[in-house]
């Protein structure tokens, strides 16, 4: 049986990722990367922006449309980078594969230090090049459904979580998006070429886009972007982003060929999402007694949370959460309740003086959040017992869109939850703290 381009890409990334391992073993890149600052947010990029975003590539050749006029050598790839961004796009991918499409891993250092939110696209098969991906400065790395088996996208999938990076995750047929789903990924793009055989259908990847985003992804499409109208095409079946190379490379301008799709994006309804804080919030709950509130002051605590829920074994009655309030300094004062009225939240709040609350026990925002959110000065939501991080990410954005200032992931499932001090997964957590702030 003839191989396909495919094949032949992944017998030489496999056979470079063995090299690249000789020379810095993989708890070298893992000791690497945990010096490194955060990456830059991709995903969440895309999630929550006004327009269409366009993420401009980088490569020198392609199987399917030969050779592209980028010099040889990151600086060119540098300054392509930053055409790109002078033109307006959202993120960059730069192509590091080098037996094909000419790239290497010194076009993404380069890239990574223009500023923008940075893909690596290359041909991904192992642990080792998700890491190896965000050692070079990647914020996002490229797994392929087709060349990966169910385990091992999966496990690639919480590797990048554990990396720091988001992972975008291509498929090109309806059995491919749902082995995606089935993995829990939520950057999806949809590949309209075929990479057996390098045909490209932009009405097959259509449906494709509109399922990914109808089941919460955030959605890109790929290939067979040439103009304003492929892209509005896109946006209509449910796309956040485009990624766009060949059409670029091919004008001799790409910079100007990619300002002008920027300036003709159309605008979408972004998802709902907070500010990103500079730092961590920390919040000391249970609080009870005069020397917990001297130490969660003297701890630099953003939040102090008083449990209202007296089936809780941190519960405070009412009015010594009023008493403890008033001699509080600094860290500002939450209630926690457990699925109350509109009316208990209200009453409880002009009792003690409070302005933030902390909502546990519902599966969903209650309907009067909105109104009662509003002076506020914080509303945290409970997400409970998340399942994945698409369900987490669904639960998070609920809370946000009903007047949340912080979401809360709890390990309890909402009958319990609210001040039982039981965590979330991490690895959900480590992911979904990707994509919105928690």
């Amino acid at each position: 049986m003839a191989t396909s381009v495919l094949d032949e890409l992944l017998v030489a990334a496999r056979r470079r990722s063995r090299a690249d391992a000789r020379i810095s073993s993989l708890a070298e890149l893992r000791r690497e990367v945990g010096r490194m600052p955060a990456a830059r947010r991709f995903e969440s990029t895309l999630r929550a922006a006004q327009r269409v975003s366009v993420i401009a590539e980088a490569k020198r050749s392609s199987p399917s449309a030969g050779a592209f006029d980028l010099r040889a050598g990151p600086a060119a790839v540098a300054e392509l980078s930053r055409d790109y961004t002078a033109a307006g796009v959202a993120a960059l991918s730069i192509l590091t594969e080098p037996t094909r499409f000419g790239g290497s891993d010194d076009d993404l250092v380069a890239a990574a230090r223009i500023g923008l939110p940075v893909l690596r696209k290359d041909f991904v098969v192992d642990a080792y090049g998700v890491w190896q991906a965000r050692a070079l400065g990647a914020d996002a790395v490229l797994l392929i459904v087709r060349a990966l088996g169910d385990d091992l996208l999966r496990m690639l999938i919480t590797t990048a979580g554990e990396a720091g990076l988001d992972a975008l995750v291509e498929v090109h047929d309806g059995a491919e998006l749902e082995r995606a789903l089935d993995a829990d990924a939520t950057l999806i793009g949809v590949n309209a070429r075929d990479l057996a055989t390098l045909e490209v259908d932009l009405d097959a990847s259509l449906p494709l886009l509109r399922h990914a985003s109808d089941a919460g992804a955030t959605v890109v499409a790929e290939s067979a972007i040439a103009g304003p109208e492929d892209v509005a095409r896109a946006s209509e079946a449910g796309a956040a982003a485009v990624l766009v190379g060949t059409s670029l490379l091919r004008t001799g301008d790409p910079g100007g060929a990619a300002a002008r799709l920027v300036h003709a994006a159309p605008r979408r309804t972004p998802a709902p999402s907070l500010p990103l804080a500079s730092r961590t919030a920390v919040k000391a709950c249970g609080m009870r007694t005069e020397a917990g509130i001297r130490a969660a002051v003297a701890a630099d605590a953003d939040l102090v949370g008083f449990v209202l829920d007296q089936r809780s074994s941190r519960a405070v009655a009412e009015d010594r959460a009023a008493e403890l309030i008033g001699i509080l300094r600094g860290p500002r004062p939450v209630l926690v309740f457990r699925a109350p009225s509109r009316d208990e939240v209200v009453e409880a709040l002009n009792r003690t003086g409070a302005a933030g609350i902390q909502l546990a026990g519902y599966d969903t925002p209650p309907s009067w959040l909105t109104d009662v959110a509003g002076p506020l000065e914080v509303v945290i939501g409970v997400v409970h017992a998340p399942r994945s991080v698409t369900d987490a990410l669904r639960g998070a954005e609920a809370w946000t869109a009903a007047g949340a200032t912080h979401v809360l992931l709890d390990g309890a499932p909402a009958a319990v939850g609210g001040g039982s001090g039981s965590g979330a997964p991490v690895e959900i957590a480590r992911r979904l703290g990707r994509i919105v702030p928690v």
